[in-house]
């Protein structure tokens, strides 16, 4: 059987441990001396200590203050500031006041900048900014206000010096790296920073010989500081041209130096360009080419140019035929004149060798060019003698004018009295070479009856000469009756002739007196294939007067010309001597060619025959 506590006995135990509770207390108050234990050793009761009855309040926080000037040197015209650093506070609040002095007030009695920050806790803390204009020592000081938990503090007047010093202005000066002889030489710039400078900025150009700069100046230019820098100077000596820059200072700033040829320019020679022209542009031979020329771009260039002329078979300009050297004026123009030698497109150019101050220079080939064309001269003949009996021998002559170094030959021919306006063929015909400007008949001919013959002189031309053909009437002769009988000659003295080979008819030729014919003919095609290809197979066979020559059928000769057109010729003998005064002989020709295979070209078609009397060709094809 248990045993339960009695309700009498338990409230009588609480009611003793509340009376044990309040007795302890009272103990407590009395032993502090009737004040709540409020500072307990370290005031960790702070809030209260404002009840007076208690007793004194906790004593206040001393807090530190260490400074650092931002920065400690300067120059003028710079912005600075104060840091302040509090520390060992009791959760300061309240304010920080930074005074700067300025240079001569070594109490620091009168501040000429005041910034303030407010205290949130220790910690760092910043100023405003203040621009410094005098040079010297300045001095910031710190004040905290302190607070109810802190006390106040500052920091002492030399603690914070600040030497400001004069700015330091700088400046650039740049120039292109190289340019002609002649050309503009110029730099640019600009000088900048520093504090309210005054004053101007100086710089000097140096010739290439001076490498020190050490001599007196080519050009000098001053600028006011802060100007934008511009040279310019006309360069006239090849080298290296050095630039020195310089400013002296003043009372705020330091000067400042831009050394001997840190900024060069180099100046090398000109280039100059070459220009002709020819007039006129096309021209007969035997006039002058006028070329003038223009030589710029240069700097002062002496010497002569050269003014070449080349030939027309140089298109390339290799070798000049004649060459010109010509002075050239002051403002660059020369001239020259040629007399080109033959006809086809002449080429000009010109070249210059430079000088100490300029560099060569030329034209391409043909720069200028004029194209000569072959003279137009006129023949004259006459007639020798103008009277002569039947039987006898009549000569011409002719007189080639105004052409240019007339060379070739003339043909005479002599029209019969029926042909007055000598629009058949002749009864005559010599050819002559042209010396000097004339030619005339060796042989003539023996007129056989009377009546009004008609000499006509046909000019062939030559390289720089246009042929020129005389009228009908401008040297007839008058043929009487014979009175005697010529003389006559048994010699046979040959008398070659030569007849081209067309296959288109007959060939008329007179022979002189005493002359044996030697008849050469000729046959030209394109190329040696084509050559030997028709000779392969071909017969050919002339007669004269319808009697076979000797040498027929048989061809003499080979191609005689590497390129271009290609000759073959064959040689006949009539063996008949000319026993009259001229004797005409008529050569036919007899031609049979059948199909043939030469390097494998097949040149005529199956079948295809040329027959007596026809051209050369077979249809139109010629053989390939």
């Amino acid at each position: 059987m248990s045993t339960n506590a009695s309700p009498v006995s338990w409230r009588r135990a609480a009611m003793c441990f509340l009376v044990a509770v309040i007795g302890v207390a009272a103990a407590i108050l009395v032993l502090d001396g009737g004040r709540p234990a409020v500072a307990a050793g370290d005031c960790q009761y702070q809030p209260y200590g404002q009840y007076e009855p208690y007793g004194d309040p906790c004593p206040k926080a001393t807090p530190t203050l260490s400074t650092a000037p931002q920065p400690a040197g300067a120059q003028l015209g710079m912005w600075i500031n104060d840091r302040a650093t509090l520390a060992g506070g009791d959760n300061p609040t309240g304010t920080l006041s930074f005074s700067l002095y300025g240079p001569g007030d070594e109490t620091c009695s009168d501040a000429v900048f005041v910034s303030q920050a407010f205290v949130y806790g220790n910690g760092d803390y910043y100023s405003s900014y203040s621009m410094v204009d005098r040079v010297g020592t300045w001095r910031w000081t710190v004040a905290y206000s302190g607070d109810d938990r802190n006390e106040p503090a500052t920091s002492g007047c030399s603690e914070e010096p600040v030497n400001v010093t004069k700015a330091t202005p700088t400046g650039y000066l740049y120039s292109p790296g190289s340019t002609a002889i002649g050309s503009t030489l110029y730099a640019y710039g600009y000088s900048y920073g520093g504090y309210q400078p005054t004053g101007s900025v100086t710089v000097n150009l140096y010739r290439p010989g001076d490498a020190s700069c050490s001599g007196a100046p080519a050009a000098t230019w001053s600028f006011p500081f802060g100007w934008s820098i511009w040279t310019t100077f006309t360069a006239d000596e090849i080298g290296t041209w050095r630039y020195a820059l310089d400013y002296p200072g003043d009372a705020n700033n330091t000067p400042f130096t831009w050394p001997c040829g840190t900024t060069s320019a180099e100046v090398v020679k000109a280039t100059p360009s070459l220009w002709v022209g020819a007039t006129p542009s096309t021209m007969t031979i035997g006039g002058e080419v006028v070329v003038s020329g223009q030589l710029g771009g240069g700097y002062r260039p002496t010497g002569p140019v050269s003014v070449e002329l080349f030939a027309p078979d140089d298109p390339g300009c290799s070798s000049p035929v004649e060459t010109r050297d010509v002075s050239v004026d002051a403002g660059g123009a020369f001239s020259a004149s040629f007399a080109p030698s033959r006809v086809g497109l002449w080429r000009i150019g010109a070249r210059y060798a430079g000088d100490d101050d300029n560099n060569a220079a030329s034209t391409w080939c043909g720069a200028a060019a004029v194209d000569v064309s072959k003279a137009s001269p006129g023949v004259l003949p006459a007639a020798s003698p103008t009277t002569v009996q039947t039987g006898g021998t009549v000569q011409a002559l002719a007189l080639v004018r105004g052409g240019f170094d007339v060379g070739g030959r003339v043909a005479f021919r002599l029209y019969a009295p029926e042909d007055a306006t000598c629009a058949g063929l002749p009864a005559y015909i010599e050819e002559a070479a042209v010396l000097d400007g004339a030619a005339e008949t060796a042989s003539g001919f023996v007129v056989p009856r009377e009546g009004t013959w008609r000499w006509q002189a046909v000019y062939l031309g030559d390289g720089s000469n246009n042929g020129a053909t005389s009228p009908c009437d401008q040297a007839p002769v008058s043929v009487v009756t014979k009175l005697g009988t010529p003389p006559r000659d048994a010699g046979g003295t040959p008398f070659p002739t030569n007849v081209y080979f067309d296959c288109l008819g007959d060939k008329t030729i007179e022979v002189p007196y005493g002359g044996r014919l030697v008849l050469r003919l000729g046959f030209q095609t394109a190329t040696e294939r084509q050559l030997k290809g028709f000779l392969t197979g071909t017969r050919t066979r002339a007669t004269v007067d319808g009697v076979p020559v000797s040498n027929a059928d048989q061809y003499w000769g080979k191609p005689v010309s590497s390129s271009g057109s290609w000759t073959s010729r064959w040689a006949y003998d009539t063996g008949r001597v000319v026993t009259a005064y001229t004797q005409p002989f008529t050569v036919e020709f007899e031609v049979v060619a059948t199909k043939v295979v030469t390097d494998g070209v097949d040149t005529w078609r199956p079948g295809d025959v040329v027959v007596p009397g026809s051209p050369c060709l077979v249809t139109g094809v010629q053989p390939a």
